[in-house]
């Protein structure tokens, strides 16, 4: 046996190959937690495959040459044999037996009948023939689910979450891969759909895309959503991300069809509207009122308006509140300035208006865009005339007394410079002004001017500018410069030191950010706003998630918790960026002997953020007239959703909470304020019998 050298080296390196595949596999389960199982099985199987080919040629040139006396295949002929055995052997169409009996003689021939290494290769053999067809078949599945997708949706499990993307575009795919991520993590089953998967255009991108979406086991489509009737009687969670938010209202309005309701799709289900237009909730009420008609309430879906960049705006305020550069601050002003009247300087605006409510400070608000003034105006103004309202010296909105000419100071003060800072005018726009109002002394700076490129180098600039101002004017101040990077990568590197001295420089805005679970159903903060929804209205997480007034003000709430805590003195460093124990030192100043006072004054604070806030949303105070019109008829109380229309949109003193003369038809003039006013109004209007929850202001009460 001349060759016996060749024969046991074909079986080393098959031992190899194998146990390679294997530690490979196990190391790659290891520290890439988020491989898909195709991904994985293709890796064996190539070890796996040369394994099998090596015993293949290692017994069936030992047969050719040994027992053929050389007479059997030449040397192409033997390789190309082996390997279609080898392929058998995956296929289950090979004769397994005579394969290790052959190969146990071999071993005979070599060491003797008396040797081990025969009865170890007929076991390591075994293991090969069981392994080989397992994978074998796992990979020609995962073949035919890629070409036949809809043999895969059949199969999974009707355990499993199933979300459905009504398109595959990038935004879709980065909320994907964040619930993908985060179903490894808590080990969930899921099925990811997306549909409309084949649309796109750009063969280059659209590929990526797949073959992302592929990566994580998702079931790609090329029906469109209201075509797919694989969910049909599941609930599901439709998520309709279409970058053409008019198709999103579409597909919401087609759902409520006939064909839809027969086949039960919806019932238990959750449907996310992708939009940042305001007729979104008009739509979303319209067709929950169709829904009622059609199912049992205990059956209809919850439907979720998503404002991506509002969530992002409102992540930037919690994480690095407007108040960061008030900490161990002498005066109390607080200046912001947003550079961009875009989508997301615009949110910015709308959120700074309610956010940066603090006791004894006026927010200054100053915008910088290329926008006219007027365009800008005109826009805020078809969200609610009110907002900028709240702005002036004596404006109606700020009227605290029915018969007295006193009214609340404005809620921010408000300047808008039309300009373009992306060129060489930065510096000179920025340091314009009489000291104490350059743009260039503001506390807090939001950089949104469209491109990562001008974003960055403008963000840089300015964090120059600003250093450089505080060495020439001898000031210690804070200051915080958020900018918005789209690349994540660029973000998170420019993030690892975010602070030059005392200038906090924080990249956000990332399109993995602002489309991943956490940003688009605010679920780091929806657990606080549910707690905060229990201080006035006891209900399971179910109903408060199907509410979407009450789940957006309550976010709002919770949000601005840390503010208050500002207002009630706590600005140590610590405290207010939320390592200390903030909330425990609150409440202990609450139990003071002077904490009614300030307990009075939080609840005013309240109540003006509060105002703030709804009017952002797109509410303004209904006229007597109106109110009386609409008041506690069909689904309405003092509020009517539908024509964003809110009593309590008025102002009150820092009183607090007092006894209400109920029985008296009119309340002494100049004692009460427009708040007690409505608490009476409402109990002479409804009959009913008042009680502590009548007085308005006990929700503003702070937790």
């Amino acid at each position: 046996m001349d060759g016996f050298w060749i024969y046991l080296g074909l079986l080393a390196l098959s031992v190899g190959c194998f146990a390679f595949g294997t530690a490979r596999t196990l190391r790659m389960l290891h520290t890439r937690k988020d491989a898909a199982l195709n991904h994985l099985l293709l890796n064996f199987s190539v070890f796996l495959v040369a394994a099998v080919w090596c015993v293949r040629y290692a017994v069936g040139l030992y047969m050719t040459l040994e027992t053929a006396g050389g007479g059997g295949l030449n040397a192409v002929e033997l390789v190309a044999d082996s390997l279609l055995h080898t392929l058998q052997t995956f296929s289950m169409d090979e004769d397994y037996t005579t394969y290790i009996l052959n190969g146990k003689q071999m071993l005979v021939a070599i060491f003797g009948a008396d040797t081990l290494w025969a009865e170890i290769y007929g076991l390591y053999a075994s293991v090969l023939n069981v392994l080989a067809p397992i994978a074998g078949g796992a990979i020609l599945f995962d073949i035919l689910t890629g070409i036949f997708p809809k043999l895969k949706l059949l199969v999974s499990s009707r355990k499993r979450q199933v979300y459905v993307f009504s398109e595959l575009n990038d935004e879709a795919l980065a909320l994907a891969e964040s619930i993908y991520t985060h179903g490894q993590e808590k080990k969930e089953k899921l099925t990811l759909i997306f549909t409309d998967a084949y649309a796109d255009r750009d063969e280059e991108s659209g590929a990526e895309r797949l073959a992302a979406a592929r990566a994580m086991g998702a079931v790609c489509l090329r029906e469109d959503l209201l075509e797919l009737r694989h969910t049909r009687g599941r609930a599901a969670n439709y998520v309709l991300i279409d970058r053409d938010e008019g198709q999103n209202f579409r597909t919401l309005s087609a759902l409520t069809g006939r064909r839809y309701m027969k086949a039960k799709t919806l019932e238990d289900s959750k449907i996310y509207l992708f939009s940042q237009n305001d007729l979104a909730g008009t739509l979303v009420k319209g067709t929950m009122e169709i829904l009622k008609n059609q199912m049992p309430e205990d059956k209809l879906p919850m439907i979720r308006v998503v404002r991506s960049y509002t969530n992002l705006v409102y992540d930037l305020l919690d994480k690095v509140p407007l108040y960061t550069p008030l900490v161990s601050k002498p005066d109390n002003r607080l200046r912001l300035t947003i550079l961009g009247s875009g989508c997301i300087g615009t949110e910015m605006f709308l959120a700074a208006t309610w956010c940066s409510q603090l006791l004894d400070i006026t927010p200054e608000i100053h915008i910088i865009s290329q926008e006219t003034e007027q365009v800008f105006r005109d826009k805020v103004d078809a969200i609610s005339p009110e907002i900028l309202c709240a702005a002036r010296e004596n404006d109606p909105v700020l009227r605290i007394y029915r018969d007295k000419a006193v009214c609340a100071k404005p809620y921010f003060r408000f300047r808008y410079t039309q300009a373009d800072v992306t060129g060489q005018s930065l510096h000179r726009i920025m340091t314009q002004g009489e000291a104490g109002q350059r743009p260039i002394e503001s506390d807090y700076f939001v950089v949104a001017l469209g491109s990562d490129e001008v974003n960055l180098s403008v963000a840089t600039i300015l964090s120059r500018m600003v250093g450089q101002d505080s060495l020439t004017s001898n000031e210690d101040r804070r200051t915080v410069i958020a900018y918005v990077l789209y690349d994540k990568s660029l973000g998170e590197m420019m993030n690892v030191q975010p602070r030059q001295g005392n200038i906090r420089l924080h990249a956000f805005g990332s399109l993995e950010r602002t489309y991943s679970r956490e940003n688009v159903f605010m679920t780091r903060m929806e657990q606080d706003a549910y707690t905060a929804s229990q201080n006035y209205s006891r209900r399971d997480m179910e109903s408060f998630l199907r509410d979407e007034y009450g789940w957006r003000a309550n976010i709002a709430r919770a949000i601005h918790r840390k503010y208050k805590w500002f207002s009630a003195g706590i600005r140590e460093t610590d405290r207010v960026e939320g390592s200390g124990n903030a909330e425990e030192e609150f409440k202990r100043l609450m139990e003071q002997k002077d904490g009614e006072v300030l307990r009075d004054r939080l609840t005013w604070l309240e109540h003006r953020r509060w105002c703030a806030f709804i009017r952002s949303q797109g509410f303004r105070c209904p006229t007597r007239e109106q109110l009386e019109a609409y008041a506690f008829k069909k689904d309405n109380t003092h509020k009517n959703v539908a024509m964003k229309l809110h009593a309590c949109l008025v102002e009150c003193d820092e009183r607090g909470i007092r006894d209400i003369p109920w029985d008296e038809k009119t309340l002494p003039p100049g004692e009460y304020d427009l708040l007690d006013e409505l608490a009476h109004w409402r109990y002479w209007f409804t009959g009913r019998k008042p009680d502590m929850r009548e007085d308005f202001k006990i929700w503003d009460r702070p937790d």
